[in-house]
C-alpha cells in the first residue's frame, strides 16, 4: 500500500511513505513496514561549494578558528571535518550558518570547534547542507599545528675549542624556521639570536639534520643555547651547555709525527710542520724515514722490497700468459709492467703491452704470503716478450715529485712461436765455398729470417738477417732460398736459421731450426 504526503524541511519535497508488504517492485531496496523520505526537488538545488580560507600554514593553537567563504544562498548546516597531525576525523561537527555567522551566504563563516587538534601537519574540509542534500565538500586545506615541534639539538656540547662553532640539530617535519638563540658567558643571553629558513639550514625536506655556522665569535667559558621552532610563539627545545676551551688545558697533539704542536689562547691547538723529526711511514718496504718541510713523512731508501719474478719464462708460453712472482710480507699492491715484439712501452716511448696495479689479494697473496699469480685480459704479440714487477710506496708510474719503489729484474719469454724452421741444403759436400741456403719456412706474414753458420769448433762464419721477401718465401709459402757471397773456409761447418715474426728492438726471436752439418771444398 502506497501514501504520500508533504512536508516542509526549509525547502519544498515530497515525502513518500513507503508501507506494506508487496514491496518487491523496488528491487528489495525497503523491508516490510520502512519508510524513507525522498527529497524531490522543486526549482531548488543543494548548496555550492564552500571555499575554506583558515586555518593554514604554521599554526600555534590547538583549537584554531575555522573559516570559510559560504556558496551563494549559503546553507541551512556547515559539517566540518578535521584530520590532525595523529589521526583523521578528530573533528566532524555540525554548525548553523546562523552559529557560523554567514546567514544567506553574506560574510566570512567562522566557527571554532569543540575539540582540539593534536600537533603536526593536518587537513580540515566543509560541507555545506539545506533541504535538498549535501553539497559539495570543499577542498581540502592544510595546516601545521607547531605547538609541539620541538627540535632535537646534536651539537655543540661539551668542551670545544671552536670559537665560531657549528649548530646542528634534528629537522623536524614541519619546521618552516629555526631560531637560534645562544647564553655567552660575557655577552649574556642573546648573544647570538638569529632566524633561519630550513632551506638556509640545509633541512628543507623536514628529514635529516640542520645546520647553521653564525659569524659571531663566542667567548671562552660555559654558554647554553636553544633552538625555537617556527618563530614567535613555537616550541623552544631544551637548552644545550657547551663549555668553550681554546687555551688547551690538556695540551697539543694531533697525531702527526711531523709536525709540532702548540697552544693558541685564541684559536686553540696550531701545528706547524718540523722537517727534523723522525717518523715511521709504515711501510714495510722503506727505510730511513724522515719528515719533510710539508709535514709528510718520506723515506729515504724504497728498495728494501725488490720483487723476485717466478714466471712466464722460456719460450713459446703462449700468448695470454699468467705473470707469477713472490709475494712480500706488509705489501699489499704490485705494479705489473710487460712488453711485446709490438708494444714496446718505455723503450720506444709508446704503450707497454700491460702496466696494471694489482692488489695482493687479487694475486692470491693476501698478507705477502705465498706466490702471487695475475693474468690480465691481454693477448701478446708473438715472439719475445718481458716482464718487471714494482712494489710500493708508490706504483701508479704518475706520482712526480714521490719516490717510487724499486723493479725486479727482468724476466724475459717468447709467445705464439710453436714452429721452426726446417733446413734442406747444402748438407754433406759441397761443390763451391758459396753455397744456396735453403729451408722452410714458418706460417705467417711478416716474418724475418736469421741465417748463422759456424765452424765444427762453434766459431761463427757468418750472420744474416733477411726478409722473407728477399729469400722468396713471403707469407710463409714456398722454399725461402739465400746464397750469401762470402766464401765459407775448406772444412766441417754447421748451419741454422731462426724465424722472427716481428722487426724492432724487440722483435720476435723464434726458435731456431735443427743444425745442418755440409763439407766446404
Amino acid at each position: 500500500m502506497y501514501s504520500f504526503s508533504w512536508s516542509h524541511l526549509g525547502r519544498r519535497a515530497l515525502m513518500l511513505g513507503l508501507v506494506g508488504s508487496a514491496l518487491t517492485g523496488l528491487a528489495g531496496c525497503m523491508s516490510s513496514g520502512d519508510e524513507r523520505t525522498v527529497g524531490v526537488s522543486q526549482g531548488y538545488a543543494v548548496p555550492g561549494r564552500p571555499t575554506g580560507i583558515a586555518p593554514t600554514g604554521n599554526i600555534m593553537t590547538n583549537n584554531p578558528t575555522y573559516q570559510w567563504t559560504p556558496p551563494a544562498g549559503g546553507a541551512d548546516t556547515y559539517r566540518l571535518w578535521v584530520d590532525d597531525g595523529s589521526a583523521p576525523h578528530v573533528i566532524d561537527e555540525v554548525f548553523t550558518e546562523a552559529a557560523a555567522g554567514c546567514v544567506g551566504g553574506v560574510g566570512t563563516c567562522s566557527v571554532t570547534a569543540s575539540t582540539t587538534i593534536a600537533g603536526g601537519v593536518g587537513y580540515w574540509w566543509v560541507l555545506g547542507t539545506n533541504g535538498d542534500g549535501d553539497g559539495q565538500w570543499s577542498a581540502g586545506v592544510s595546516f601545521t599545528y607547531a605547538q609541539n615541534l620541538v627540535a632535537t639539538l646534536i651539537s655543540p656540547t661539551g668542551t670545544i675549542v671552536d670559537s665560531t662553532p657549528t649548530y646542528s640539530w634534528n629537522a623536524l617535519v614541519g619546521g618552516s624556521t629555526y631560531r637560534l638563540y645562544v647564553s655567552d658567558p660575557v655577552g649574556g643571553f642573546g648573544y647570538v639570536d638569529q632566524t633561519f629558513t630550513a632551506a638556509a639550514a640545509g633541512c628543507a625536506s623536514g628529514m635529516g639534520v640542520c645546520s647553521v655556522t653564525p659569524v659571531t665569535v663566542l667567548n671562552p667559558g660555559a654558554g647554553t643555547w636553544w633552538i625555537q621552532t617556527n618563530g614567535g610563539g613555537g616550541q623552544w627545545s631544551s637548552g644545550m651547555s657547551y663549555n668553550l676551551d681554546n687555551t688547551c688545558p690538556g695540551g697539543c697533539d694531533d697525531g702527526q709525527p711531523c709536525t709540532d704542536d702548540v697552544c693558541d689562547p685564541m684559536v686553540g691547538c696550531v701545528s706547524t710542520s718540523d722537517a727534523t723529526n723522525t717518523c715511521d711511514d709504515g711501510n714495510a718496504c722503506t727505510t730511513g724515514d724522515q719528515c719533510n718541510a710539508r709535514g709528510i713523512c718520506l723515506a729515504s731508501d724504497y728498495n728494501s722490497c725488490r720483487v723476485t719474478t717466478l714466471g712466464p719464462t722460456g719460450n713459446d708460453v703462449g700468448q695470454s700468459p699468467t705473470f707469477t712472482w713472490q709475494g712480500i710480507a706488509g705489501v699489499t699492491t704490485y705494479r705489473l709492467y710487460a712488453i711485446d715484439g709490438q708494444n714496446l712501452g718505455s723503450l720506444t716511448g709508446g704503450a707497454p703491452a700491460v702496466d696494471t696495479q694489482v692488489t695482493a689479494a687479487a694475486a692470491g697473496c693476501p698478507g705477502g704470503v705465498g706466490t702471487c699469480s695475475f693474468a690480465p685480459p691481454v693477448t701478446f704479440a708473438p715472439g719475445r716478450a718481458a716482464f718487471w714487477v714494482q712494489t710500493p710506496p708508490f706504483v701508479d708510474g704518475e706520482q712526480s715529485g714521490y719516490q717510487h719503489g724499486p723493479w725486479s729484474s727482468q724476466l724475459d719469454f717468447t709467445n705464439g712461436i710453436s714452429t721452426r724452421p726446417v733446413g734442406l741444403t747444402p748438407t754433406g759436400v759441397q761443390g763451391t765455398q758459396t753455397p744456396t741456403y735453403t729451408w722452410s719456412p714458418i706460417v705467417g706474414s711478416g716474418t724475418t729470417y736469421m741465417l748463422w753458420v759456424s765452424n765444427a769448433a762453434g766459431t761463427t762464419l757468418y750472420t744474416e738477417e733477411v726478409s722473407e721477401n728477399a729469400v722468396g718465401c713471403a707469407g710463409g709459402s714456398g722454399t725461402c732460398s739465400l746464397t750469401p757471397a762470402m766464401a765459407i773456409p775448406t772444412g766441417s761447418n754447421y748451419w741454422w736459421v731462426q724465424a722472427n715474426p716481428h722487426v724492432g728492438i724487440y722483435s720476435a726471436q723464434g726458435l731456431w731450426s735443427t743444425g745442418v752439418n755440409f763439407t766446404s771444398p
